[in-house]
């Protein structure tokens, strides 16, 4: 701060993040993706980083620097978080876990006292998630954790976000939870008062900063006179449909990333013909979100749903025919699902939760359902068979002789198979064919026109990039080590941002396509004394 020059901490390859400092500035704890992930802690001057613990996420120094809080899990699908608090020495040694009942638990930060931990946690129901900001004691005394009542406030205010508010003080003890929200298309940071007895909010959200970005990464803490200094990167994050030139078949690399949208709304979810001609994604733009299909060669445009609400579109191979899910969504987020071949849109599936690929003629189409399953849904009775339990983003191949998925074998690690297709007929556990080990993040996969590469993101190298496997040509088993493909190492332009169900990863001939995110900043100081005294 004195001189603002910088000082590199980490060198090695792997995505590190979540730094946080000890209260006497001499030590950063962090989060590492480096020797299978863990949080590691490091000198602020420099030296030799030291792991503390296997598979932490956010740590976070205590007053006064002896633990750190942490949550270890991961985030499943549709963005929800599955994780355990722990707390554990910060020179090292046994973790304890915090509040075991609570199955969906993250974020945690520590009040003033050193005796209490604020922090995220979900109800654990699967229908009606319930999640707020709760605080516990750290005293095994019997004491059960208070519901803050955040959430509901929140809402009330039509404010998103604060996963993992701060507790920040006044010279005369008012507390107040600080943290970063979303209000239309910005987001800022607000405070909310707090008893620093009962633990329940008191009041409403007042706003504190005043920008344009959409996103905000911050750090508070107390200075003299009552006062809080803030830190803030104010971002900017923008989905746009992106390519890479590919001999598909081949698995060779032909140039560099190509842009293909460039709009200041968000554009995910892509769908490509086996050609590489015309390409389905879904937009904001317009203030609703519907799906457009694009020709490439000549980049006209047209929007597919007549009903404003659109999402999640499959193209057939050949590009003739169209589906996509229409909003709003029922009972346990199903959806009508419609299919466009030629002239108007007709309904296809009553009951569909993402449509994740479909035959060249239309007559089936594959649904990832709800819970995790894969169905065969025959378009013209809108009737559905489950051929596939605990199997995600199903994908036919060019031959619709064969189904690649992927599965969560725990929080941390997903696993990509093939296995024979035959239609509505459901498929043994015993069929499945491993193309990854089960070992890594490693899913949705696309195959090659040909059926005998499969390309799927993969973090095995800690970042989220694109892999591909040789298949033999008859029994579909992997032949040869994985294909490292292309690389996403760096945090302006990565894959690992948000909910990968919105990258939408295809495969056409000529070309890769995937929704990339962008994001640009600025870092931003403040000292907020006035609004806390």
């Amino acid at each position: 701060m004195a001189t603002g020059d910088r000082l590199r901490l980490t060198r090695n390859d792997s995505e590190e993040r979540e730094p946080a400092f000890s209260p006497d500035g001499n030590r950063i704890a962090y989060r590492s993706e480096q020797e299978g992930g863990g949080i590691f802690v490091v000198s602020a001057l420099g030296g030799e980083p030291r792991r503390i613990v296997r598979g932490g996420r956010t740590p976070r120094f205590s007053p006064n620097g002896e633990m750190i809080a942490y949550w270890a899990g991961g985030i499943a699908q549709a963005a929800r978080v599955e994780g355990s608090l722990f707390v554990i020495p910060s020179g090292g040694g046994e973790p304890r876990q915090v509040r075991a009942e609570f199955k969906r638990a993250a974020y945690p930060e520590w009040l003033p006292d050193g005796q209490h931990i604020l922090f995220y946690a979900d109800s654990g129901r699967e229908t009606t998630p319930d999640p707020d900001i709760w605080v516990t004691s750290l005293l095994e005394d019997g004491t059960p954790a208070v519901r803050t009542g955040l959430t509901k406030l929140l809402t009330k205010q039509k404010l998103t976000g604060w996963s993992y508010p701060r507790w920040v003080t006044n010279g005369s003890g008012a507390a107040y939870l600080l943290g970063a929200s979303g209000s239309g298309d910005t987001a800022n940071i607000w405070r909310v008062p707090i008893s620093p007895r009962t633990f329940q909010v008191s009041g409403s959200a007042e706003q504190l900063t005043f920008g344009t970005s959409n996103a905000i990464s911050f750090g508070a803490t107390a200075i003299p006179g009552g006062g809080v200094r803030v830190v803030f990167a104010s971002l900017k994050g923008n989905w746009d449909i992106w390519s890479l030139p590919l001999d598909a078949n081949r698995a060779l690399v032909k140039g560099p990333l190509q842009r293909i949208t460039d709009e200041e709304t968000m554009e995910t979810v892509p769908a490509i013909s086996e050609d590489g001609r015309k390409l389905m994604y879904t937009s904001n733009r317009g203030g609703s979100s519907n799906v457009w299909a694009r020709d490439l060669a000549s980049g006209k445009e047209a929007r597919v749903n007549t009903t404003p609400g659109a999402s999640f579109s499959c193209i057939s191979r050949d590009g003739r025919r169209v589906i996509y899910t229409q909003a709003p969504a029922g009972p346990q987020g199903l959806r009508q699902v419609y299919m466009v071949a030629e002239g108007d849109p007709v309904l296809v599936c009553n009951d569909c939760f993402v449509p994740t690929s479909m035959t060249r003629d239309g007559e089936m189409l594959i649904d990832e359902n709800h819970p995790p399953s894969l169905r065969v849904v025959m378009t013209a009775r809108k009737e559905g068979v489950t051929i596939l339990k605990g199997a995600y983003a199903g994908r036919l191949s060019p031959d619709e002789r064969w189904i690649a998925f992927h599965t969560i074998p725990r929080i941390d690690a997903r696993q990509v198979y093939v296995a024979p297709f035959r239609g509505p007929v459901p498929i043994e556990q015993k069929e499945w064919i491993p193309v990854t080990d089960g070992r890594g993040m490693e899913r949705y996969a696309a195959w090659s026109p040909d059926g005998n590469t499969l390309y799927f993101l993969s973090e095995r190298d800690g970042f989220r990039c694109i892999r591909a496997q040789r298949l033999d040509p008859v029994s579909k088993h992997p032949v040869g080590p994985p294909l490292d493909i292309y690389h996403f190492h760096q945090a302006r332009r990565s894959l690992a941002s948000g909910d990968p169900v919105n990258i939408g990863f295809q495969v056409a001939v000529d070309k890769a396509v995937f929704a990339l995110l962008e994001t640009t900043g600025s870092i931003w100081l403040t000292d907020l004394s006035a609004e806390f005294r």
